[in-house]
């Protein structure tokens, strides 16, 4: 009959080793990994852990009626959490620049939708105040930590051993740029959908339409969600093209069409250039050898940042109070953090080499090491705190985890994961210290 499965072919696809169905029609059948067949509670368990995590962070954080976070932007490295939450959840929400509806339009007219309709079945039995903080931090938390079982699915369709996997997870969990995904903001939701349209094309998108209308679509989330997140989907489909020299001509050329779409709006439209002025700050090109410390900075701070500094009237320098690694200078870590961050350092090296050698998950690689450099290229020239936007690349340090570690020994793994994760919950800690200490 036709449609009944007639065989079955083992190939090796860039993620790891899956198993097509072919039909007796000739038409390619669903794509099954093995692993992840096998294996499904472990992502969404994984899912689930990250998704009480999230929601904890967000609370030590203080995300709640009342809170400095929840009544001003700017207080925890410039973010925009008062005015996120009020977008989400007011009947009349703050207004904010129409450029604003361009860079991030889905969080007007998706996220915004979606937040409300979840608000009315609780109406009867939560307080109006908490429930407008509440039902944000419930929805992005749910996107970010969707992101969190995807990496796992990432690091289980590889040849890494299980233990590896779970250590990368661990270790991820921690990641100080968590206390920016945590937030009642759009970096949760960018960061969730950033590591599923990854892991989409990891799976072999590019080799049925089904798969290329589900990264479309997700890409198309993303960069509603965050323009500059479409560049991801644009270096996927670059990374298809067979010859490293036109995949590499057209992932170049991605990223300069964005520039270019850019500064074309800005001369266009007064509200963007408005936009784009304010926060440029085109440090790659003024300042190159700070721009290469916040480069480096931007490859560890994410996982392991130092303790900021206690705000104060004397630092804010007539500016509000607020939480901020600005400006990133060298020396900034406490002494005891030092080996941790150089530990952090090695084992990210060990991950991109491990990751490029190997050909089942070179073009994984790759393409996150283009995501990264491009983000760093993209806030060394426009930004204000630096840090703020490290959701938008940290998924990816650790994707390249997932990917290049699975020849190294477990024990050196878990080795690093004893000496990282202390130093990173000290961090975490120190954040929300800092934070807790601008009075109200």
């Amino acid at each position: 009959m036709d449609g009944r499965i007639r065989a079955r072919a083992l190939e090796r696809l860039d993620g790891g080793t899956h198993i097509v169905e072919t039909r007796r029609d000739g038409d390619p059948g669903r794509t099954i990994d093995p692993k992840g067949a096998a294996k499904r509670w472990i992502p969404a368990g994984g899912a689930a852990i990250a998704f009480i995590w999230l929601l904890s962070l967000s609370l030590w954080l203080g995300v709640k009626p009342g809170s400095v976070i929840a009544r001003r932007v700017d207080a925890l490295f410039d973010s925009d959490t008062a005015l996120s939450i009020s977008r989400l959840s007011d009947d009349r929400p703050k207004p904010f620049l129409h450029s604003r509806y361009l860079v991030h339009s889905f969080e007007t007219f998706v996220w915004r939708p979606i937040s409300r309709t979840l608000q009315r079945p609780l109406r009867p039995f939560v307080n109006a105040a908490e429930l407008r903080i509440l039902v944000p931090m419930i929805l992005v938390a749910s996107i970010a930590a969707a992101g969190f079982g995807a990496l796992l699915m990432i690091g289980l369709g590889t040849s890494a051993p299980k233990s590896i996997v779970a250590l990368v997870f661990v270790l991820y969990l921690a990641f100080t740029s968590n206390v920016i995904v945590a937030l009642p903001e759009h970096y949760g939701i960018s960061s969730g959908l950033l590591t599923m349209s990854f892991l989409t094309w990891m799976r072999g998108a590019r080799r049925t339409r089904s798969g290329q209308a589900r990264l479309i679509a997700l890409g198309a989330a993303a960069a509603g969600t965050t323009i500059s997140n479409g560049v991801l989907t644009l270096l996927c489909f670059a990374r298809d093209l067979k010859r490293p020299r036109r995949w590499i001509a057209a992932a170049a050329a991605g990223c300069l069409g964005f520039g270019l779409g850019i500064a074309i709006l800005a001369r266009t439209s007064s509200s963007v250039n408005w936009y784009v002025q304010s926060f440029s700050n085109e440090r790659l090109i003024d300042h190159p050898a700070s721009a290469a410390i916040y480069g480096l900075a931007g490859l560890v701070y994410p996982a392991i940042g130092p303790v900021p500094p206690i705000p104060t009237v004397e630092r804010a320098n007539g500016r509000q109070l607020n939480v901020s690694y600005e400006p990133i200078e060298w020396g900034q870590f406490d002494k005891w953090q030092i080996v941790p961050s150089i530990v952090w350092c090695v084992l990210l090296a060990t991950a991109i080499f491990g990751g490029l050698r190997n050909r089942d998950t070179r073009a994984g690689a790759s393409v996150l090491i283009l995501w990264v450099l491009f983000n760093l290229t993209l806030h060394n020239l426009w930004g204000d705190e630096f840090f703020l936007y490290s959701a938008h690349w940290a998924w990816a340090l650790a994707g390249l985890l997932m990917l290049g570690l699975g020849q190294t020994k477990t024990r050196w793994v878990a080795a690093a994961v004893v000496v990282l994760v202390p130093a990173q919950l000290y961090t975490l800690a120190g954040v929300v210290r800092a934070l807790h200490s601008i009075p109200r």
